[in-house]
C-alpha cells in the first residue's frame, strides 16, 4: 500500500516538471522572437501570390523571407479577401517551427458603401514549437481552426514545408 502514494507522488512530480519545462522553452522562444522582429540586417525576399497559392485571391498575397546569414529566419504570409485579411508570421531556427503569430482583421462593412477599410481583430492566435511539435496555443477571437476542425500544428508545418524550399530557391537566384 505504501508503494501507490509513492507513485502518485512521482506522477506528480513529472507532470511539474514538463509544465516548467514548457515555460521554460516558451520563455527562450519569446527572447529568440524578439530579437528576430529586432533584427536590421535581413535580407528580405517576396514572392507574389502566383509563385506561392494555388489560386488568386481578392485582395491579393504575398509571401515574404527574412534570411540572416543565409538562413530563413523568419517567413509571413498576407492573405487578403473580400472581406478580411490574415497575416502568418512563422519564426525559425535551424529550419525547424518555433513559433507561429497569425492575425486576421475583418473589414468593417458599413450599409451605404460596402466594405470599408477600417478593420479590426477578428482573431489573434499565438503557436509555441518545439522540434516541430506544438506544446502550447493562445487564441482569442473567431478561431478557423476550431470552427474547421483543422489542426493547427500539421496546418502550419504543412504550410512551412511548402515555403521554405520556395523562399530559398528565390533567395539563391539573387532576384528580390
Amino acid at each position: 500500500m505504501k508503494f501507490f502514494p509513492l507513485l502518485y507522488f512521482i506522477f506528480l512530480l513529472n507532470i511539474n516538471l514538463l509544465a516548467q519545462n514548457k515555460e521554460q522553452i516558451k520563455s527562450t522562444i519569446r527572447i529568440k522572437v524578439k530579437a528576430i522582429n529586432k533584427g536590421k540586417i535581413y535580407k528580405k525576399v517576396e514572392l507574389s501570390q502566383e509563385n506561392f497559392m494555388d489560386h488568386a485571391t481578392d485582395r491579393g498575397a504575398t509571401l515574404t523571407g527574412y534570411f540572416k546569414k543565409g538562413e530563413l529566419v523568419k517567413i509571413v504570409s498576407w492573405i487578403g479577401l473580400s472581406n478580411y485579411y490574415a497575416v502568418d508570421e512563422y519564426f525559425l531556427e535551424n529550419g525547424k517551427l518555433m513559433f507561429v503569430h497569425e492575425e486576421e482583421n475583418q473589414f468593417e462593412y458599413k450599409d451605404t458603401i460596402g466594405f470599408d477599410e477600417k478593420t479590426f481583430v477578428r482573431f489573434e492566435g499565438r503557436y509555441w514549437f518545439d522540434k516541430n511539435k506544438k506544446i502550447d496555443q493562445v487564441s482569442s477571437g473567431n478561431d478557423r481552426f476550431k470552427d474547421r476542425g483543422i489542426d493547427p500544428e500539421k496546418e502550419f508545418t504543412v504550410d512551412v514545408k511548402k515555403y521554405i524550399p520556395l523562399l530559398y530557391k528565390k533567395y539563391k537566384s539573387g532576384k528580390n
